[in-house]
């Protein structure tokens, strides 16, 4: 990817953010269809963006993640949203720590994840439980699925256990990069699962890629096949590897 070029997808990010920036909405989906792998030495850093596009509600996050050796990985992230229009708000502030189960090479590859959240002004902490699987389906192509399971506490906390899943089929392009489909549902909790059109379902399609061998963009757009989901949703990153 050119200087140029790259300068201009740069200045209209940063444009559309401050933008959607200053518009009122609650907080978007800047969760990805992450795999199970480590890989050795990693270091890196990733700025995170979701945007509504009907009302221009948004939602940012930073994180930091260091593998520990070729089997686990950390992660630390804050992340914010402009819930009223107005300013910036804490939302929360999460650990991760993922552990990949199967040997470096297999076609199939499988690991866990294990969360902590912290919340402030009364609201939940929680703690996540993760079964994260990848496939080679074939020399160009991936997918990926992965179940969650989150437990509230605290004195806000709700009943039962929160249920998830995640789903992702990836190409790599012959000109570098890659697209991909995702597909993101939330079903609610044990103690009393909503109807399916209270529930929050997603699907949508992406681009990645890596430039200047040290960076990554991720362009991406998620629209809501329920009531309750937004209708659509544009998903920004930018990563640095060290």
């Amino acid at each position: 990817m050119g200087g140029s070029v790259l300068k201009l997808i740069l200045t209209m990010l940063v444009a559309g953010l401050a933008f959607f920036a200053a518009q009122p909405g609650f907080a978007q989906n800047t969760s990805s269809v992450f795999g199970p792998t480590v890989k050795e030495g990693h270091s890196s850093a990733e700025y995170r963006a979701g945007i509504d596009v009907d009302d221009g509600a948004f939602a940012q996050r930073f994180h930091y993640q260091r593998a520990l050796n070729g089997d686990l990985r950390w992660r630390v992230l804050v992340k914010t949203d402009k819930p009223d229009g107005e300013k910036l708000d804490f939302d929360y502030l999460q650990a991760e720590l993922l552990w990949q189960l199967t040997p470096d090479g297999n076609r199939w590859q499988s690991g866990l994840r294990f969360d902590a959240r912290y919340r402030d002004e009364n609201r939940p902490e929680q703690f996540g439980f993760n079964w994260t699987n990848q496939i080679t389906v074939a020399e160009n192509w991936r997918a990926r699925g992965l179940f969650l399971v989150v437990k509230q506490v605290g004195s806000s906390a709700g009943d039962g256990v929160r249920v998830a899943s995640r789903w992702q089929a990836q190409r790599s392009l012959e000109v570098g990069g890659a697209v991909g489909v995702e597909v993101f549902n939330s079903y609610g909790s044990t103690a009393d699962f909503p109807k399916l059109g209270d529930q929050r379902h997603q699907i949508g399609g992406y681009y990645s890629s890596r430039f200047a061998e040290d960076y990554s963009v991720f362009l991406g757009a998620l629209f809501g096949m329920t009531a309750a989901t937004p209708d659509a949703e544009l998903r920004i990153w930018l990563g640095r590897y060290f």
